[in-house]
């Protein structure tokens, strides 16, 4: 099966909870779609769609995520505001690294 890198800010995304506003603090919505289109194989997921999309999907897509990273699950953003993300974001890096790799859902 096919594997691909995805930045932590991407993952930590979905992984933070059902809110694609709370996602779009971590990442833009453009790595969001590419994340989604890997996890799912499919590509339909725009600008236009992709909230409802992100609310539909992102359940499943996040444990499927959590599958393969069980200890993602451990990590607590509830603090994280948009003042102190680039430096929560930077400690988590020094953690985890700068990428996870993730497999599409079977």
């Amino acid at each position: 099966m096919k594997k691909f890198p995805f930045p932590l800010s991407v993952v930590l995304s979905i992984t933070s909870g059902p809110d694609v506003t709370r996602a779009k603090l971590f990442t833009e919505m453009e790595s969001l779609r590419q994340l989604f289109a890997f996890m799912t194989n499919d590509s339909v997921y725009t600008e236009s769609n992709f909230s409802m999309a992100f609310a539909a999907a992102g359940k499943k897509v996040r444990q499927a995520i959590l599958v393969q990273h069980p200890f993602l699950a451990e990590i607590d953003t509830t603090s994280v505001t948009s003042e102190n993300m680039n430096d929560w974001l930077g400690e988590q890096v020094k953690k985890i690294g700068d990428t996870i790799v993730l497999e599409p859902i079977k």
